[in-house]
C-alpha cells in the first residue's frame, strides 16, 4: 500500500522526466543544425560513399513508375499517408473548422523509397524509413471518416490501406463493434512529384550493396516461395544437405535469397533511365542521421534553431523546477 504517495510527488517525477526529454531533444536538434551547417553540399556523381553526404536535388521518376495518391488520386512519384485518431470530446462545428484534437497513430509510405537527381545527372535512391522528415507546410489533401463507415470508404483509399496493412501497427481497417464507441479518423496524404526540390543529408551507400539491405516484403517472400516449389532446378539448388528433399528451413532460406534479389533488381530497374544506374542510396544508419526536407535549407535551419532553443531552455527549466519541488515534498 502506497498510502503516503501523493499526486504532487508523482507530478514532480513526471515533470522531471519530461523536462529531461525536452532538453535531450533540443540538444539533438541543435546538433542536427550544426551538422547541416558544417556539411558541404556534394554531387551524387562525385561524392564519396560510406559517410555523411549532403545533396540538393529534385525528385525524379522512371517511365511507368508513377503511382496515384489514395485521397486526391493524382499521379506522383512517392507519397506518405498519415493516420490520425480524432478526439471525441469536441462538437462537430469545432471539428469542421479545424479545432479538433487529433493524435497521429500510424503512417505508411507508398514504396520503400524514391529517386532524386541533381545537376551532375546521376541518380540516388532515398529510403525514408526512420528519417527526420520536414515537409513543406501547405494544405494537404485529407479525408475524415467514422469507424462505423469503413465499408463505404473510397475504394482507392481502402485498397491502399489493405495493400499496406502489414506496415500499420495501430490502425486496423475493421468496423468497431456495435457495443463499443465509434471513433473518427483522419487520413492525410503528402506526396512528391517529379521535379519537386528535395534536400537530403545522411549516410550514403553504394547502390548495389545498400539495395541488398532493403527489407523483404511478405508478399515478395511468398512469391519467391511458390517459385521454388514449382521449379525442380531451384529445389535442387537450395537443398543444402543434398538429401533430395527440400525441408521448410531450406525452402525459407531460398525464398529469402530469391526475394531479396528480386527486390533489389526491381529498385534498380525503377531508375528513371535504363542507362543511368543508381549511384548511391541514402538510408537510416545506426551511427548517422538521415534528414529529408522539401523546404529551403535556410528555413530548415531557422526551424531547428528556434525548436532547439525552446526545448533546451524549457526542458532545463521544467526539469530543475520539478526536481526542486520533489525534493521539497520529500524533505522531512
Amino acid at each position: 500500500m502506497l498510502n503516503h504517495w501523493y499526486i504532487p510527488e508523482f507530478a514532480s517525477i513526471i515533470g522531471t522526466g519530461l523536462g529531461g526529454f525536452l532538453f535531450y531533444d533540443g540538444f539533438r536538434k541543435l546538433w542536427l543544425k550544426r551538422l547541416i551547417e558544417d556539411t558541404p553540399t556534394g554531387k551524387i556523381a562525385t561524392s564519396a560513399v560510406g559517410a555523411n553526404v549532403e545533396i540538393k536535388g529534385v525528385v525524379t521518376c522512371g517511365r511507368g513508375q508513377m503511382v496515384f495518391t489514395p485521397i486526391s488520386q493524382k499521379p506522383c512519384a512517392f507519397y506518405l499517408l498519415e493516420i490520425y485518431k480524432l478526439s471525441d470530446d469536441l462538437d462537430p462545428e469545432k471539428r469542421n473548422i479545424g479545432l479538433d484534437k487529433s493524435k497521429k497513430i500510424d503512417s505508411f509510405f507508398s514504396s520503400e523509397g524514391f529517386f532524386i537527381t541533381d545537376a551532375s545527372g546521376a541518380k540516388a535512391l532515398v529510403l525514408p524509413a526512420g528519417a527526420d522528415v520536414k515537409w513543406e507546410a501547405f494544405p494537404c489533401p485529407e479525408f475524415t471518416i467514422n469507424s462505423s463507415g469503413f465499408a463505404v470508404m473510397p475504394p482507392v483509399l481502402k485498397n491502399a490501406l489493405v495493400e499496406h496493412s502489414s506496415s500499420l501497427k495501430n490502425f486496423k481497417l475493421t468496423p468497431d463493434s456495435m457495443f463499443f464507441r465509434h471513433h473518427n479518423y483522419r487520413f492525410v496524404e503528402i506526396s512528391l512529384s517529379p521535379g519537386d526540390p528535395v534536400y537530403v543529408l545522411g549516410y550514403a551507400d553504394t547502390g548495389t550493396s545498400a539495395l541488398r539491405q532493403i527489407k523483404l516484403s511478405f508478399k515478395r517472400f511468398l512469391e519467391a516461395k511458390k517459385t521454388i516449389e514449382s521449379d525442380p532446378a531451384l529445389q535442387k539448388r537450395f537443398d543444402a544437405n543434398q538429401d533430395g528433399v527440400l525441408n521448410e528451413n531450406e525452402l525459407e532460406q531460398g525464398a529469402r535469397i530469391i526475394g531479396e534479389h528480386r527486390e533489389a533488381q526491381e529498385c534498380l530497374q525503377a531508375a528513371p533511365e535504363a542507362d543511368s544506374p543508381v549511384k548511391m542510396v541514402f538510408r537510416k544508419h545506426a551511427a548517422h542521421p538521415l534528414i529529408i526536407s522539401t523546404i529551403k535549407v535556410e528555413y530548415l535551419l531557422f526551424s531547428l534553431a528556434w525548436s532547439s532553443v525552446f526545448k533546451l531552455a524549457g526542458g532545463a527549466l521544467l526539469a530543475v523546477a520539478s526536481a526542486v519541488c520533489l525534493l521539497y515534498l520529500l524533505s522531512p
